[in-house]
């Protein structure tokens, strides 16, 4: 019978979470009170039902799989691959996640499944393909190349460093998250399209493609918007499987994430290797920058001129800085960028769990017209950060509309009790389990 370790339960790094676990140094073997006990097949097949069963509150999935990943191997993996099947893109977001921080090669075949998969919600592709750059194995980076010009449009953002994008400039009014919430701004930007998502043979909309300046090469298009509604209606209708704004909106979150997870892949090739473990011990999009200044490496993350790897790796280094003004620093990318990138500073901000950026990520949270993969991210940050300020920006938002949105606020809501408690381990499968057999 093939038993696991229940030390490897205390994970390197839950995304939205910091368990109250001692960081120990690298290499110490100190991994927490339960090294001894282990864990049997039937007790991961038991936790595994958990976590495919939609007939369970989806909290208590979250545990089952976070519980998982903890524990890893062959059957952990099998128990999430199969969870892939439901219709919870927050979960299955997570899962690809989960698979991702495991760093198994053996989960490879599974994530490219998904990333090929354009039937998944882009959040859950973007997740799988973010996952492949952060098992490292270089096999995969042909297929994040590819990827990287994935026919996926976002509405609001210049893809600046995407590979084999072309540019259609626009001029309007609009209401955007790169302005204070609530404001109305005059943008003139360059929304980067796949070559392919403009060619006839893509199903381009008929009203859009006599806008395009050479017919014969329809590529280089000057696309009308509508005061007041945004870049997402430019794009609606322009691809036939394409029916609501914010399926517009996510049409380049899938093709950034490769080309981060292909920069990734090259920085660890040219560096021999992952970078030093940091105080977080997750496994990060992109490698932190070497600078330390609060002041430059802020000025580094809101530059929306650099390649958007390096305004990662200022992102994390912020991150691992640490204290209020790094703080405010990221909280002020809640406001530039694509979704993927803000919905990239949620997820380090629910990291650091500083109070300051409370305001600002309840403000996210709140704004209907933002991408909901970056509500999503605020509110599980705001579940992490869980100081009396966050409980009623999780709790108005429990029955919103937007469905990714109010199962964030309910896994939060849990994480938020889980902070606010004495428990030790938030990822308790195990213990949930044997508890009930006692």
């Amino acid at each position: 019978m093939k038993e696991h370790n229940v030390a490897r339960l205390l994970p390197r790094g839950i995304k939205f979470l910091h368990l109250r676990v001692p960081r120990f140094s690298p290499g110490s073997g100190r991994l927490g009170p339960t090294d001894s006990t282990m864990v049997t097949e039937q007790e991961v097949e038991a936790i595994g039902r958990m976590l495919v069963d939609p007939k369970q509150p989806l909290h208590a999935r979250f545990r089952a799989l976070f519980t998982l990943r903890g524990l890893g191997g062959p059957g952990a993996i099998a128990w999430i691959s199969q969870a892939f099947g439901d219709d919870s893109a927050l979960l299955k977001h997570e899962l690809a996640y989960c698979l991702g921080q495991m760093q198994d090669a053996r989960a490879i075949p599974v994530l490219v499944a998904v990333l090929q998969d354009t039937r998944q919600e882009p959040m859950v592709r973007h997740e799988a393909g973010e996952a492949l750059g952060a098992i490292g194995d270089p096999q995969v980076l042909e297929l994040l190349k590819q990827y990287s010009s994935d026919p996926v449009i976002e509405g609001n953002h210049l893809a600046k460093d995407a590979a084999g994008m072309r540019e259609a400039r626009a001029t309007t009014q609009m209401d955007t998250c790169c302005a204070p919430f609530g404001k109305t701004v005059t943008t003139s930007s360059a929304h980067a399209l796949p070559s392919r998502a403009l060619s006839p043979s893509a199903g381009l909309n008929p009203h859009v493609q006599p806008l395009c300046q050479d017919p014969s090469e329809p590529t280089q298009c000057s696309l009308p918007l509508i005061p007041g509604t945004g870049p997402p209606d430019l794009f609606r209708g322009l691809l036939p499987s394409v029916s609501s704004s914010f399926e517009v909106t996510a049409l380049l979150q899938v093709a950034e994430t490769c080309q981060l997870a292909v920069r990734r892949l090259e920085w660890l090739q040219q560096h021999g290797g992952e970078p030093p473990v940091g105080p977080y011990l997750s496994v990060d999009p992109a490698p932190p920058a070497e600078e330390c200044d609060v002041g430059r490496l802020r000025e580094a993350l809101l530059d929306e001129s650099r390649p958007l790897f390096e305004r990662y790796r200022a992102m994390f280094a912020l991150r691992n800085v640490g204290g209020e003004a790094a703080a405010l620093a990221l909280a002020e990318g809640l406001r530039c960028g694509s979704a993927l990138f803000r919905h990239e500073v949620g997820y380090v901000l629910g990291q650091l769990q500083h109070e300051a950026a409370v305001p600002q990520l309840a403000a996210a949270l709140a704004h209907h017209a933002e991408n909901p993969m970056v509500r999503h991210e605020c509110a599980e940050a705001l579940g992490a950060i869980a100081r009396p300020s966050c409980l009623a920006a999780l709790q108005a938002h429990a029955g919103d509309p937007e469905r990714v949105v109010r199962e964030s606020c309910e896994v939060a809501l849990d994480m938020y009790e889980h902070e606010a408690g004495l428990a030790f381990q938030y990822a308790d499968g195990l213990e949930q389990l044997r508890g009930a057999r006692s």
